[in-house]
């Protein structure tokens, strides 16, 4: 077999095992439906997170959820995207997010948290 027919011969493997791994990387945990939400931070522009740290924490808002009886699956930090006027006091658009089970989203909405659009 000669090094060209060699890499004819894997590409069919290759894509098998990289679609199965894109495929099975979807799935949320125990076959349920996930869904994320979120709520703003805090932060505004200029502030000294060191000085002043009013922004909401990962930790802090997955306890929330957690004390209204809600399973975090995942949590991060993310921003809305929104366009803003960069001046001292405004808010930066950052947010906190989870991702949580879908059965679970109307105690989350009680606690103050949207779904993401």
């Amino acid at each position: 077999m000669t090094k060209q027919e060699a890499t004819r011969s894997s590409i069919p493997f290759l894509l098998v095992l990289t679609l199965s791994l894109f495929f099975s990387s979807c799935e949320s945990p125990a076959g349920e439906d996930a869904v994320w939400v979120t709520r703003p931070d805090g932060s505004l522009q200029c502030d000294d997170p060191k000085a002043a740290p009013t922004t909401d924490r990962l930790s802090d808002a997955k306890a929330v959820l957690e004390k209204a009886g809600v399973k975090v699956i995942e949590a991060k930090k993310s921003a809305d995207g929104a366009l803003r006027a960069q001046m001292c006091g405004i808010a930066t658009g950052n947010a906190t997010t989870l991702k949580i089970l879908k059965a679970d989203l109307s105690k989350a909405t009680a606690a103050g948290f949207s779904t993401v659009p």
